[in-house]
């Protein structure tokens, strides 16, 4: 056989078989290549990210930080403003109605509301603290009504200060006693309440019906709530709070026979 008949002789089915599926194997080890290689730069950036702290990693953090942020045209807003700090309780002034002597070492301001039956307890209470420590404790009445749980505070806060308007001090405190030993709270019962203790009924009834204290009624309340009053009885020894309304007898004692000891 010639060189060149040995050149024209057929190729065999395997031979064919092995070169057509070439292609295919190219294909793969080139896209585990593409993979691998994809891996590894993949891998290296996010260890470059983490220990550099660049990179997405870490500038998705500050971009949503970013966006909580109040926006500069007042947009965004805070969800509960924080409110502002109270101020220190007033002292005593001649605007105010007190028992017991100026110069007392311990004075006792209490915001209340007629008709709270907390209030109504703590009356009881501070009538003992008047009797045992007599001389040496005065005591600041405020109004702090609550007309939206007790509908009939504000009115009997306005004829306390209407019988104080037509008989001074002494009838202002009368009225607090009767109102707060009373059942009957509407108008009508104030008005009858006014006539036992000897006012004079055209004109207190005028005042009452009138309006004619509110406004001051309103003023103390208002400044309550600068002082941090939320609820009655809000009872205040030597300016600073007790907390927690209307507590037992001997709470007080103990903070007072701390100051009578100083």
């Amino acid at each position: 056989m010639t060189m060149l008949e040995e050149e024209k002789q057929p190729v065999s089915e395997s031979s064919i078989e092995a070169f057509q599926g070439l292609p295919k194997i190219m294909f793969f080890m080139g896209l585990f290549a593409g993979l691998a290689l994809f891996s590894t730069v993949a891998l290296g950036y996010l260890v470059w990210s983490v220990t550099t702290g660049k990179g997405i990693l870490t500038a998705a953090p500050k971009q949503v930080a970013a966006a909580a942020q109040p926006t500069t045209d007042g947009a965004a807003q805070p969800q509960k403003p924080t409110p502002p700090p109270a101020k220190p309780v007033r002292g005593p002034d001649q605007t105010d109605h007190i028992l017991g002597p100026s110069n007392a070492p311990v004075t006792l301001i209490e915001y209340s509301d007629f008709q709270c039956p907390f209030c109504r307890r703590h009356y009881q209470t501070v009538k003992q603290l008047l009797d045992m420590y007599k001389g040496k404790i005065r005591f600041v009445y405020r109004h702090y009504p609550l007309p939206e749980l007790h509908p009939n505070a504000q009115k009997a806060a306005e004829a306390s200060e209407c019988a104080a308007s037509l008989g001074g001090n002494d009838m202002f405190w009368k009225m607090h006693d009767k109102i707060f030993t009373a059942d009957d709270l509407t108008v009508t019962g104030l008005k009858k309440l006014a006539k036992d203790i000897g006012l004079d009924e055209a004109k207190f009834n005028d005042c009452l019906d009138s309006g004619k204290m509110a406004s001051k009624v309103t003023s103390q309340a208002n400044e309550g709530s600068t002082f941090g009053v939320q609820g009655t009885p809000a009872n205040f020894i030597n300016g600073k709070e007790v907390a927690g309304g209307a507590q037992p007898i001997s709470t007080y004692q103990t903070i007072i026979d701390g100051i009578l000891k100083k």
